[in-house]
This record gives C-alpha cells, sequence and structure tokens, in this order.
C-alpha cells in the first residue's frame, strides 16, 4: 500500500530538443518525469530511461516521491489532466505565444518560433510520443 502512495520521478536533462539539434550553445533544460503508480513498473521505468538515453537525453537521477512531499511541494496539481490535454492535442503552431514568449523563445534557443514550427521542430506531446517510439 505505501508503493501506492509514491510516485516514480526521474530528472532528464536533454541535450537536444525532440524534433531539432538546435544551437550547440543553448542553455541546458530541466526536466522531471513523474510515473504514476498505477503505470508503474521496474520494466516501464527501464524503458523509458532506455528511450530518452537513445535519445540523447541524460537522466541525472531518480527515486520515489511520497504523496505529503507532491502534496507539499505542489510538483504534480490538479490541473495536471488538463495540462495533459492542451499539451496532447495542441499543435504547436495553435500555441497562444505573445511577442515576448517568441522573443524569449529566440533568446533561449538562438531559433526563431515560428520558423522553428513551420519546421517541425517544435512537437506537441502526442507527437513526440510517437518521434520518441513510445506506445500510445
Amino acid at each position: 500500500q505505501k508503493v501506492m502512495e509514491e510516485q516514480e520521478v526521474a530528472s532528464a536533462e536533454p541535450k537536444k530538443l525532440f524534433a531539432a539539434k538546435l544551437n550547440a550553445k543553448r542553455k541546458l533544460e530541466t526536466a522531471v518525469i513523474v510515473l504514476k503508480p498505477n503505470i508503474y513498473s521496474a520494466q516501464a521505468l527501464s524503458r523509458i530511461v532506455d528511450i530518452l538515453e537513445n535519445h540523447e537525453i541524460k537522466v541525472t537521477s531518480r527515486g520515489l516521491l511520497p504523496s505529503a512531499e507532491k502534496d507539499r511541494s505542489r510538483i504534480v496539481g490538479s490541473y495536471l489532466a488538463n495540462l495533459v490535454k492542451y499539451a496532447e492535442l495542441t499543435e504547436p503552431s495553435e500555441l497562444p505565444l505573445h511577442t515576448e514568449e517568441m522573443a524569449d523563445f529566440q533568446r533561449k534557443f538562438g531559433v526563431d518560433w515560428k520558423t522553428s514550427v513551420s519546421e517541425g521542430r517544435v512537437l506537441n506531446a502526442r507527437a513526440a510520443r510517437k518521434h520518441l517510439a513510445f506506445a500510445d
């Protein structure tokens, strides 16, 4: 029962974006991947780590996140379901980015947002899973 109250967390440091080789001088980004207890298994975690590493995304740490810590830190909030739906279904070209957000993208990655989208360098979650060969 304790396992059901914990979630597996892996921290990843990508060397590349999923769909593009961007400017090599760009700042590395960090992500946290949370596996919910109902889908967690050692095989699932191993497969996810293998896929990430095959795409040159380095997993720097992993461990269990107790429910109390998750709630206190708000890593996973009640808004998660809406975010997942939005991330799955919204095409990058449909994202409502303001001029300053596009400029921030340009500063961070050294490439123009509109160009990156038109060249297929920016993916939604569904397309990223397909690109990384995750099963739906």
